[in-house]
């Protein structure tokens, strides 16, 4: 979380935090957000958090909020943009990994992989609704762009 508070005080941004370590402390943290408080939502990755993005979205669209998510998936459901990997990316190379164990070969001598793609989309039927416009310069960076 560090890094967050460090990357809003190099923009100087004002970073509102709010933790949570529950689903229903997510709930009550999204009902209590008071129009103009923030300016958009931005998580950092944590599984609880991500597991409702569904329910972020869909608070963030009544209260006129943009959402940046790190999966890109979540583009699809509405958010506003992501930047980051995918999970899905994630777990298929996981799956091979598991694949060749099960097939004979040693843990201890597979290579340590990674994912090396970094997905930056952007929904621009969510920034209509929101009433944002995209300078074309960022569309033009997007791996993925929802029109």
């Amino acid at each position: 979380m560090q890094f967050t508070r460090d990357a809003a005080r190099q923009l100087r941004v004002e970073l509102v935090e709010r933790r949570v370590a529950s689903v229903e402390g997510l709930r009550a943290g999204l009902r209590e957000l008071r129009p103009r408080e923030v300016d958009a939502f931005l998580y950092v990755s944590d599984s609880m958090v991500g597991s409702q993005a569904a329910l972020i979205i869909e608070t963030a669209r009544e209260k006129r909020l943009p959402t940046i998510f790190q999966d890109p998936a979540n583009v699809d459901q509405g958010a506003l943009a992501s930047y980051g990997f995918s999970y899905r990316a994630a777990g298929r190379l996981s799956a091979k990994q598991v694949q060749r164990v099960l097939l004979g070969a040693n843990p201890s001598d597979r290579p340590v992989e990674q994912l090396d793609t970094i997905h930056f989309a952007i929904n621009l039927k969510t920034a209509k609704a929101l009433g944002l416009t995209i300078p074309p310069t960022l569309l033009f960076r997007a791996d993925k762009v929802i029109e």
